[in-house]
């Protein structure tokens, strides 16, 4: 169920991306498999972790994209910001 509060939406968020760590060996295989959509989403959801989680995850993220990956590395400027 998805909360009404703004800071629930963005604590369960913060939960889903976090699940995600470098310790979880799915995170690295699961990134370059995502749809363009869901990978997109997660990039926008990176930007709001904590600087150090933010640049840890759009990183890795950067790593899996194809060359031609324009949108989702704009998104990883901006959210780098």
């Amino acid at each position: 169920m998805i909360a009404d509060n703004p800071m629930d939406i963005q604590e369960e968020m913060l939960e889903v991306i976090r699940s995600y760590s470098s310790d979880n060996p799915i995170y690295q295989d699961s990134t370059p498999f995502m749809s363009e959509w869901t990978k997109r989403a997660y990039l926008v959801a990176c930007s709001i972790l904590i600087p150090e989680e933010r640049r840890f995850f759009l990183k890795n993220a950067n790593t899996s994209l194809l060359t031609d990956a324009i949108l989702e590395k704009s998104i990883i400027n901006w959210a780098l910001k």
